[in-house]
């Protein structure tokens, strides 16, 4: 049962942050400005593949390492975070009149 928890406290963090990048991945696609489309694009590209990366070099101590990876989700959040800003400045503003 230790064995599975282990896997599960490796996998979590890893499989949420890779789950948001895909969500605003897809979000990032519908904004109007070419701009700010590039920059949020390339700001979730840069972040998915940091996780790839700690995934690949952290993966052969997932039986013996007893951190929460938390790192990785402040990460995430702040790229992500970035990436909205990025959006929030392609969108059209809305004319009140």
């Amino acid at each position: 049962m230790e064995a599975v928890f282990r896997i599960f406290m490796y996998l979590f963090p890893y499989g949420a942050s890779i789950a948001l990048y895909i969500w605003v991945f897809r979000k990032a696609q519908r904004v109007p400005n070419k701009v700010a489309k590039g920059i949020a694009l390339a700001l979730v590209v840069a972040g998915l593949g940091y996780t790839a990366y700690q995934i690949a070099t952290t993966v052969g101590a997932v039986m013996t390492d007893d951190r929460f990876h938390f790192q990785i989700m402040i990460i995430t959040i702040v790229v992500l975070f970035f990436a909205s800003i990025a959006m929030a400045f392609g969108e059209p503003e809305d004319k009140k009149e």
